[in-house]
């Protein structure tokens, strides 16, 4: 990326993106505040504190942007004033590890979106990065709770053999007429969405 200043203000879509991003991060901190306080699992610890330094580096890069273009800084949540201390341990450590993975999923997909609706070259920059960060985290996460045995895989489907065409209008009938299978990417929202019911 260069290093010329920008003359070009940031848009509505940009602005939007970095706010949204920085909230989001915020609420990350407090929740990720209270796991590592009260996490008993050394393994699970590791991937919880990285989350942690990646969401204020992103919080950092943020805010120092927004002080450069005479932006306002957020409101935020704040760990001192939303994070009880020493409170008593509120989730499994499991949930804990199971809400980070979540929370990678959603930076992955957060950060892509705002990626592409972004132009200025300096916050097309800054959101590949982020993408970057949560796609490692994701792997960090992934490849942990598989080691503990705790990850839970999209169902498995026979190999398709042939090609077949919708033949007919009723493939999209609903309670009404012959059933039929679902599709992989039926059962992939389906399955993501229990996912994210469960966690919430």
């Amino acid at each position: 990326m260069s290093d010329k200043i920008n003359i070009v203000k940031l848009t509505s879509a940009e602005i939007s993106a970095l706010w949204t991003t920085y909230m989001n991060d915020s609420v990350a901190k407090c929740l990720l505040t209270h796991f590592i306080e009260t996490n008993t699992d050394p393994e699970i610890d590791s991937v919880l504190t990285n989350i942690q330094k990646i969401v204020n580096k992103h919080m950092d890069r943020i805010a120092e942007l927004f002080q450069k273009e005479n932006i306002v800084i957020p409101e935020a949540f704040k760990v001192e004033k939303h994070v009880i201390p020493k409170a008593p341990k509120l989730f499994s450590d499991v949930f804990y590890i199971q809400s980070a993975y979540q929370m990678c999923r959603f930076g992955i997909s957060s950060h892509s979106t705002f990626f592409a609706s972004s132009a200025r070259e300096d916050i097309r920059f800054m959101f590949k990065d982020f993408i970057d960060d949560a796609s490692q985290l994701y792997n960090d996460t992934v490849d942990k709770l598989q080691q503990k045995g705790i990850f839970v895989r999209m169902p498995f489907m026979t190999y398709p053999t042939k090609i077949d065409f919708v033949k007919k209008e009723n493939f999209l009938t609903g309670w009404l007429g012959r059933k039929r299978s679902l599709l992989s990417i039926e059962v992939t929202h389906l399955i993501t969405n229990a996912y994210q019911n469960e966690i919430g």
